[in-house]
């Protein structure tokens, strides 16, 4: 592939994947009233699979706009002029604009930083591991360290432990027994780690969207935790609720390290005490419906995207 092809492609990528986060962004208040109807941990992997959204529809435009140039569909890098940029590596054309090489380098540098920042993150979360570990007592599947605040967190994107300090161990044992139900829960699930990739799945979104989306994501994780927590401990929701109230009590407030006070705490627990809305199994079958249709329409209308993409690419060049 040329440089000047591999900038095209680059470009195309960016405005298809901007085009569906904005999309994104604009159907948010949508998207969480058809959330609420769906359990937690539902709710997680969708806020993740919107989090890949634009990038998998970037991609897909991409391939499907090269079908022409392998026989599938009509050749529209011959409708338009010999000068125009074509995304075909049949027909090369003229040169990408200067606004074509800014797009691509952004998405370049971008995919750059979060690479680094995701490297960055598992080296000093794994370093920290080991570190720990060598100084912590095992108690079953829970390793110990020695701190007299009490902490409680999990560590490891690939191998998750849960990690809880001598101080935690001081306090009320159904305060203790919630707090490590909750991090089981994380552990099992690696949630950590689909919080490290989920800014490389959000890649393809304008900046703002993609936070929106990290932090919906955090909480239903930390709401699937709760839940799941509860089911494990014989006071069920209320033995999670109460841990919540009483580590927010100023005595405990100052403790960062207790991983299990993280979010929004009142949304936790109001959510924990109220009645469990009925789950339906329609919003899920009405996403995977829909997400099957834009497939489908993707690729019946391949045309229309390798046209639109060359004609968008060259009112920018």
């Amino acid at each position: 592939m040329s440089a000047d092809l591999a900038i095209l492609c680059l470009a195309a990528f960016a405005m298809v994947a901007v085009f569906v986060s904005g999309l994104i962004g604009a159907g948010l208040t949508g998207l969480d009233r058809l959330a609420a109807f769906i359990t937690p941990r539902h709710r997680a992997r969708l806020w993740l699979a919107l989090a890949a959204l634009p990038l998998v529809a970037g991609a897909l435009a991409l391939m499907v706009s090269f079908l022409p140039a392998i026989g599938v569909g009509h050749d529209h890098c011959l409708a338009h002029d010999p000068h125009h940029p074509h995304l075909c590596p049949h027909h090369l054309g003229s040169a990408p604009g200067v606004a074509l090489v800014l797009i691509a380098g952004v998405l370049v540098a971008r995919a750059a930083q979060v690479l680094f920042a995701l490297s960055q993150g598992l080296r000093v979360s794994h370093r920290t591991t080991e570190t720990l570990a060598q100084a912590s007592d095992r108690r079953g599947d829970v390793l110990v360290f020695p701190a007299a605040d009490p902490q409680a967190f999990v560590l490891g994107a690939f191998r998750s432990r849960v990690h809880i300090s001598r101080g935690l161990l001081g306090l009320d044992r159904e305060v203790v027994d919630a707090v490590i139900a909750h991090e089981r829960v994380h552990a099992r699930r690696r949630d950590l780690l689909w919080r490290a990739l989920a800014p490389v799945l959000a890649l393809g979104h304008v900046p703002t969207v993609a936070r929106a989306l990290r932090a919906r994501l955090a909480a239903a994780q930390e709401l699937a935790a709760d839940v799941e927590a509860a089911d494990a401990l014989p006071g069920g929701r209320f033995t999670v609720a109460a841990a919540l109230v009483a580590l927010a009590r100023p005595a405990h407030a100052p403790s960062p390290g207790i991983s299990f006070t993280h979010g929004d705490l009142e949304a936790r627990v109001h959510a924990l005490l109220a009645n469990p809305r009925p789950v339906s199994a329609w919003p899920v079958r009405l996403l995977l419906a829909t997400a099957a249709l834009a497939l489908v329409a993707v690729g019946v209308s391949h045309n229309f995207i390798h046209h639109g993409l060359e004609t968008l690419l060259g009112a920018l060049s």
